[in-house]
């Protein structure tokens, strides 16, 4: 929903927002920025790129790259507590 992308893109703005006032998160950026030769530029050109970013083309990219059929749910655990049996492959 429109509410959802609205919190998604605030709060990953947000944490890209913070790493880059935390040294290490800092540097650990700059250090694959030369890697790849980028620069900040390309990070802020990225901020506004998500920032920018409509419901619309989220829902097309997920339909285009996502496939549901071949997602996978994996339990781990001591489920024998629980009375659970695993279930052979």
């Amino acid at each position: 929903s429109e509410s959802e992308l609205v919190d998604a893109k605030k709060s990953l703005l947000e944490q890209r927002k913070l790493n880059r006032v935390q040294d290490g998160s800092l540097a650990s950026a700059l250090l694959g920025q030369i890697a790849t030769g980028r620069t900040m530029a390309f990070s802020a050109a990225l901020d506004v790129a998500i920032a920018a970013v409509s419901l619309d083309t989220v829902n097309a990219a997920l339909r285009r790259y996502l496939r549901p059929e071949r997602l996978l749910q994996v339990y781990a655990g001591d489920f024998a507590k629980f009375g659970v049996q695993a279930i052979a492959p």
